[in-house]
């Protein structure tokens, strides 16, 4: 570092000279102290003396340059970092993600002023207490729920992960987010295959079999009287009949049909038709004639194809019930309100005729699987 006589002249400078020395003069010093090694009470307070009185004086993308520099440093004075909080902008964003230890005062303050900014600096860190992360959730803010579904390194709480995933069924920068995550259940990944890369989805599928497994096997007879009406009405390009049969056959709402039929990715509509008994041959003519959009991709039709023939009933099920947020009706083809969340056997666990589950059950179900 420059010693105290030099400093001394460089500060006299700074504040009764030219105004364009000072972010000069404060970069230069910033570098100076951050390659200076080790530091002693001298040098940090003559540092601290001299930035504080800069930062004031310079312009933001100046102020921004140093506290990116000097954020993440153990030995960076505390009293420069806070004078970099309070001038707000990217300086004190960059404060608030990058400083090793956030103290909790700041961490409060940057809570309580509610600028964006700020919060979605403070979603990056990965040392965020339980209640903290659980607050920025609760803003509902996307910026702010994507910086936390970005940042691996964070435990996100079940139950805000569980919102992250409802919330990301209609928003794919937060379903690739989470999609990227190691910690993401396989039937949270699940709930959101039709909005991952088609190399992810057969890995999502088979991270979901080996929890399928437990649930009891289902036969699909080939040539049923529900495949063929369901082939007729594909024929005739027939959508609502279609929706309205399926709905019937798989036990869900006419309404939550209708986003089975309207999915660009197929993945729905191949799952429903695992479901209802078709097979393989069965499900390309579906394919081929329902929808004129998705016959005009051969490498989607031959994707989906694939999908009917190495996927289970029982698997299919679990996973078109993470993707709609029901869980089908085996009985009386009506729906009930599901939470992608794993009972503690490993399945999710299903109420009576499709009742919403309790919340002593939900509560239990949020252990974390595959």
């Amino acid at each position: 570092m420059l010693r105290d006589c030099d400093l001394s002249g460089l500060a006299r400078l700074a504040c009764t000279g030219a105004a364009e020395a000072r972010p000069a003069l404060l970069r230069v010093q910033t570098r100076l102290f951050l390659d200076a090694a080790p530091h002693s009470h001298e040098d940090v307070e003559t540092f601290a003396t001299l930035a504080c009185g800069l930062i004031p004086l310079v312009d933001p993308d100046t102020r921004a340059v140093v506290a990116r520099a000097l954020a993440p440093h153990p030995a960076a004075p505390r009293a420069v970092l806070e004078a970099l909080l309070h001038s707000g902008g990217a300086a004190a964003a960059a404060v608030v993600a990058a400083m090793p230890a956030l103290p909790q005062e700041w961490r409060e303050s940057v809570l309580a002023s509610g600028e964006p900014s700020l919060l979605v600096a403070l979603a990056t860190r990965p040392d965020l207490p339980a209640a903290v992360v659980r607050e920025l959730a609760a803003r509902a803010d996307d910026a702010v729920m994507l910086a936390l579904a970005r940042n691996s390194a964070l435990a996100v709480p079940d139950d805000v992960l569980r919102d992250l995933v409802v919330r990301a069924r209609r928003n794919a920068p937060l379903a690739e987010a989470l999609l990227a995550r190691s910690d993401l259940p396989a039937i949270d990944a699940a709930a959101l295959l039709p909005l991952a890369p088609p190399a992810r989805r057969k890995e999502i599928l088979a991270r979901l079999a080996g929890q399928a497994r437990v649930a009891p096997r289902r036969t699909r007879p080939a040539g049923s009287a529900v495949a063929r009406a369901l082939l007729d009405h594909a024929a005739r390009r027939d959508k609502l009949g279609f929706g309205v049969l399926i709905a019937k056959a798989i036990g869900l709402d006419a309404d939550v049909a209708a986003r089975v039929l309207t999915d660009p990715s197929g993945e729905l509509l191949a799952l429903s038709l695992i479901i209802a008994g078709l097979t393989s041959d069965e499900a390309v003519r579906v394919f081929l004639t329902l929808d004129p959009a998705l016959a005009r991709s051969v490498e989607t039709i031959f994707t989906l194809a694939d999908r009917v023939r190495t996927t289970d009933a029982e698997t299919a099920r679990l996973a078109l019930e993470a993707c709609l947020g029901r869980h089908l009706d085996r009985a009386a083809g009506r729906s009930a309100s599901h939470v992608p969340a794993m009972a503690p056997s490993g399945t999710p666990e299903r109420g009576a005729k499709g009742a919403p589950l309790s919340p002593a059950v939900e509560q239990d179900t949020m252990r974390r699987q595959g």
